[in-house]
């Protein structure tokens, strides 16, 4: 029987749980009298009392302290200090600075004050080890997303963030290019360039989907309108052949279409994404 916690076993008389009368000997744990001794492994494990709180943290807690009040609505604050704590860590590994500390054999991380300063409210008066979470280029909108987080200071909204020189842009990507914080597309169309002077369509096509795949293109759209007409040129000769003397212009966009699917088959052939 695999037990559910949805269920509401105390109402089901055919099911008996026990109740937790019996005490252990040893620690006074309560417990059901079928389940074994496993609160203090039958008294091999010996738990110290508990001691009394040190001052003044304990007129803090039980309120004789003036500060009680503000120490009891920042204590998650003060909690922080150890939440990137390695327990049961007992080496320290220096690399020329002192970033960790030791308290009770356990390995600490350094961060900064929790005082603010006092002309700077909410402002800590030295350095804090902050932790950023790695983001995948492919993650386009999230990686962008936290790219502004670092270089934009004190956003009041997402709308702020893509907001510059007072012009609202569609997506994080285009905020960031407009501050300047991508490389524009001039490395890539170097090499589409000199690729297009001795390569088939079907090489160039091969480049794009490795560009798309791996280099993290900034603007992808434009770069295929600037090259799309050489990046077709085959299917455009094997149109024109089918269709002879018919308007050449009236088939284009299926002339681009199918470009667009050959070009998908490639980047999913090298483990990319549909487009």
């Amino acid at each position: 029987m695999t037990y559910e916690s949805e269920i509401a076993y105390e109402t089901d008389k055919t099911v008996s749980l026990g109740t937790m009368s019996h005490k252990c000997v040893y620690c006074n744990a309560l417990k059901c009298r079928e389940a074994p001794g496993m609160c203090c492994s039958a008294g091999k494990v010996q738990l110290p009392y508990f001691l009394p709180l040190p001052e003044p943290l304990y007129s803090l807690i039980m309120g004789f302290h003036p500060d009680h009040k503000n120490f009891i609505d920042r204590i998650r604050k003060y909690n922080n200090c150890f939440q990137m704590t390695y327990f049961g860590a007992k080496q320290i590994i220096e690399d020329g600075f002192m970033l960790t500390f030791k308290v009770k054999g356990q390995v600490y991380h350094l961060i900064g004050s929790l005082q603010a300063c006092l002309t700077w409210p909410g402002i800590k008066r030295d350095q804090a080890l902050g932790r950023v979470y790695t983001i995948h280029p492919n993650n386009t909108e999230c990686y962008y997303l936290r790219l502004l987080l670092h270089e934009i200071r004190g956003p009041t909204s997402f709308l702020k963030l893509k907001t510059v020189n007072g012009t609202i842009q569609p997506t994080y990507q285009a905020a960031c290019k407009a501050l300047g914080l991508l490389e524009d597309e001039r490395y890539w169309d170097t090499t589409m360039e000199e690729a297009m002077l001795c390569g088939s369509p079907f090489k160039l096509r091969e480049l794009f989907a490795f560009m798309l795949i791996f280099c993290q293109l900034s603007d992808a759209l434009s770069f295929w309108e600037k090259y799309k007409d050489s990046l077709s040129e085959d299917i455009w000769h094997r149109v024109e052949l089918d269709i002879q003397h018919e308007n050449v212009n009236s088939v284009i966009n299926e002339v681009y279409n199918k470009c667009l699917v050959t070009l998908e088959d490639t980047v999913l052939s090298l483990g990319g994404k549909f487009l």
